[in-house]
Order: structure tokens, then sequence, then C-alpha cells
């Protein structure tokens, strides 16, 4: 059994007990153990997730965001909490204000809107070689955490598959404005994306580094 699972087990976080997400997360993050990162998780709850983060990363930094001003009690040497909701962008700005992060983890609303919302916004404030990982991705088939406009999460990763592919799709000269005002977007996701991994329950981005 990993560290990492066996810390699942101690805090009695689900990412072990109940998803097996543990598995996954230590290939991913083995090398990044005793480094000084800085992990930034969408969802604190209890705080079990955060503290298993803590012991997993001994002197890296750990943030949180939730709606619950109760998970200010969450009181430890290496982790801070902000309070505001995940898709409000004028508040994912004053987060991240003069920070990057290497981690990046949303298990917070589940909402697709909110997933998407925050992933806009956030991933450019990704380190260059980070994860940016969205939990519980079986959610985009579930009815009540649909918003009316905007697609499920996974379907819209699908389309950033093409998207990384930018560079090599083409387009007529009157291709529609909308296009034309995505385009300097779709560009940094091509340029920086290494690739997208889908598994059950979780949706992986690897940005590339120099």
């Amino acid at each position: 059994m990993s560290l990492l699972k066996d810390l699942a087990i101690h805090y009695n976080t689900d990412k072990y007990l109940h998803k097996g997400y543990c598995e996954t997360y230590n290939e991913l993050f083995k090398d990044l153990k005793n480094g000084p990162i800085n992990l930034l998780e969408i969802g604190v709850a209890k705080g079990a997730s955060l503290r298993m983060w803590a012991d997993y990363f001994p002197i890296g930094k750990i943030f949180g965001i939730d709606i619950d001003k109760s998970c200010l009690n969450i009181v430890e040497p290496n982790i801070e909490i902000f309070i505001g909701n995940q898709r409000d962008e004028n508040f994912l700005k004053e987060v991240t204000l003069n920070k990057n992060f290497d981690i990046i983890i949303d298990d917070g609303s589940h909402f697709q809107q909110d997933q998407q919302i925050s992933f806009n916004n956030l991933f450019t404030k990704l380190n260059q070689k980070g994860f940016y990982i969205i939990e519980d991705s079986f959610t985009s088939y579930w009815g009540q955490y649909q918003n009316q406009g905007w697609l499920p999460t996974v379907e819209r990763f699908k389309e950033v598959v093409d998207i990384v592919n930018f560079k090599d799709l083409s387009f007529p000269d009157n291709y529609e404005v909308e296009i034309k005002e995505k385009a300097e977007w779709f560009r940094y996701l091509e340029d920086n994306i290494k690739y997208i991994r889908f598994e059950r329950g979780l949706i992986i981005i690897k940005k590339r580094g120099m």
C-alpha cells in the first residue's frame, strides 16, 4: 500500500476509501513529494484531503477553496483556506494573486459550469509541468449537475482534445467571429497542454514544460 493510500485511510478521505484515486495520484505526484510545491484544491468540506496533502507534501503549501465559512476553522501550519464561489472569476483572481500552483484539483460543486469556469480561470496559474485535475467527472452524466447552456464537462474536454491540435485545424476565411475571439485561448491551450487523460472519475490535464 502506498504512503498516499495510508494517509487517505488515516484522514478518512474518500479519495481512496470510495473512489480509488490515490493509486493514480501516487503515480502522478511521487516525484513532487519532497518539493516545495503549491497545491490548490477546490472543495474543502471537513478538511480530510487537505490534511492528507499537507502530510504527503511536508514542505509544500496547501490551499483550499470552499463556500462554507466553517472551513476557516481548519488551522494547520501549511494549509490556507479561502472562502468563496469557484464560479466567481473575481474571487479566483484574488485567490491566485501573486501565486502559481503545481497541482490544482477541482473537487468542488461538480456543477458543469463551475468546473469549466474554474478551469478557464485557473489553468493559466498552473506552473509548467503541473497537473490540473477534475474529480468525479462521472457527474457529467448526472442530470442534477448540468447547467443550461453548458456542455457536460467530459464533452467539453473531448473538444479540448481537438483544440490541442488547433494549429493543424483549418478554417475558411469567413469563419465566425466567435471562433476568432476564442482563437487566442485555443492557441494557449494548444501550446500549453501536454496531454489530457481520462480515467474513471478523473480528467487529468498535464501542462507542458520548457
